[in-house]
């Protein structure tokens, strides 16, 4: 039996800095959440007695990407007019993607908000899409 599952149920939260327990808030009518660009930064270190003159590399830092996100845009919410404030500021904060129940888990991660966008095409409903440069390591538990 497979075990792949849907995200209904997922939460992304950001949280509010406080020590020593810090408050994690959802960022309501979330529909979608990616990770993406996710690489290894390589160097060249050929030589000229390269083996068979094929190029060598070595790892060098690895970048975990972004996390983008898509909501329903409500402009009227606080948690959602609060992005803004957060983008503005540039602050690094924690973020959190909480998977449905089954199969459950939290992906953990630094993060700043580096776009912040709102689509009010009036033929669907208004969007509100952003990213999140991941900062550090993204963890799961």
């Amino acid at each position: 039996m497979s075990q792949a599952f849907s995200g209904y149920g997922l939460f992304l939260k950001v949280g509010d800095g406080g020590t020593p327990t810090e408050i994690f808030t959802a960022i309501p009518e979330i529909q979608t959440v990616e990770f993406t660009g996710s690489k290894v930064d390589t160097v060249d270190v050929t030589h000229a007695q390269s083996p068979n003159r094929v190029r060598e590399f070595i790892a060098t830092l690895v970048d975990e990407g972004e996390c983008s996100f898509t909501a329903n845009f409500l402009p009227q919410d606080p948690i959602q007019q609060s992005l803004q404030a957060i983008k503005l500021s540039a602050a690094l904060k924690n973020w959190q993607v909480v998977l449905p129940p089954v199969p459950g888990g939290t992906f953990s991660f630094l993060g700043i908000i580096n776009s912040l966008d709102k689509n009010l095409d009036f033929t669907k409903e208004a969007k509100l899409t952003g990213k999140i440069k991941i900062s550090g390591t993204v963890t799961f538990a």
